[in-house]
């Protein structure tokens, strides 16, 4: 089967075989958990911004697929190599096609592999949790999952924006932690931009509904109820409406900004490209701006149409990594 799911993303299949394999996969647990693991997979290469490197980890990773499926037939240990092969041939693919880091520590005592994934600046990518989870992570976001979610509850880790549509699950709640806050669900669609160092980070619920706990502040806990969002500043909480939707398009590569301070603008773009921006004149943080512009345009581009709007010069020092912007 994951001979067939190969050719599948490679668009080797016709269409009536494309569509007789997610028939199969709709109905058939272990032909889905084989499409999830692809689906990380096929997501993860996508990330290479060179089409060279990116056939050439393909290939690869295929070929390693094929010989690890070869031994298992011979050694009657089908599920256990597979997963071995889907996990090694991610690290292989990642490292040669995206340079994202991709580790996993497996600890013996419960047999459970925790794993990690670090987004570089830039990108973004989506992938599948074993649960049917599905997770859109932004630039210079880092993800915590177990390969198995075992006991009464689903927990991850979160650094960074992340974009959630959580699989129901009514006997085991999905909780997310993010520097000390909690985030428990139970089937919901919501947002978190949580990056450490920030002053301000903020949680928004689209579906669904979901409480918010964090220990020590003045609340301890606020739930929320669709179009709804939480605001965290110095450990206090503050409930809002979510002004526009327009936010969330990160995930389809596109960043929207509304009435939003230049201040925060140029810290966004700090993470989102992995560059020091200098603004020399106090007054222009208090500049606001309405734009929307492509991920994919860069920082170059984006700091020109914003020249547009209100006047500034752009100094670069590429030796540094560093950008000042004058009046």
């Amino acid at each position: 089967m994951d001979s067939q799911i190969i050719k599948y993303y490679q668009g080797e299949l016709s269409a009536a075989e494309r569509i007789r394999l997610l028939r199969l996969a709709a109905s058939d647990e272990q032909v889905k958990k084989q499409f999830i693991r692809h689906h990380n997979l096929h997501a993860l290469l996508n990330l290479a911004p060179q089409e060279g490197d990116r056939e050439q980890s393909v290939a690869t990773c295929d070929g390693f697929i094929r010989e690890r499926l070869r031994f298992v037939r011979r050694r009657r240990l089908v599920h256990t190599l597979r997963y071995a092969a889907a996990i090694l041939c991610l690290v292989v693919g990642t490292w040669m096609a995206t340079g994202i880091y991709f580790s996993g520590n497996n600890r013996l005592a419960d047999v459970v592999m925790l794993n990690t994934l670090s987004v570089p600046a830039g990108q973004r990518v989506s992938l599948i949790l074993p649960d049917g989870t599905l997770i859109w992570l932004n630039a210079r976001s880092v993800l915590t999952w177990p390969a198995v979610f075992a006991g009464n509850e689903r927990r991850i880790g979160i650094e960074g924006e992340a974009f959630l549509q959580v699989a129901k699950d009514a006997k085991r709640p999905f909780i997310v932690s993010s520097l000390g806050v909690d985030i428990r669900v139970r089937g919901t669609t919501f947002n978190l931009y949580r990056y450490p160092g920030e002053a301000d980070s903020r949680i928004s619920l689209l579906e669904g509904s979901l409480q918010v706990i964090m220990p020590g502040s003045a609340s301890g806990s606020v739930t929320l109820r669709p179009n709804e969002e939480v605001l965290i500043c110095d450990r206090t909480m503050t409930m809002g409406r979510i002004s526009s939707n327009d936010h969330f398009l990160w995930k389809e590569g596109i960043y929207s900004f509304e009435n939003e301070r230049f201040e925060h603008i140029v810290r966004k773009l700090e993470l989102y490209y992995d560059v020091a921006i200098d603004v020399h004149d106090a007054e222009m943080l208090q500049w606001r701006y309405t734009v929307k512009f492509r991920q994919r345009d860069g920082i170059d581009v984006i700091l020109h149409l914003m020249q547009r709007i209100k006047q500034f010069r752009v100094e670069k020092d590429g030796e540094n990594n560093r950008i000042t912007i004058r009046k």
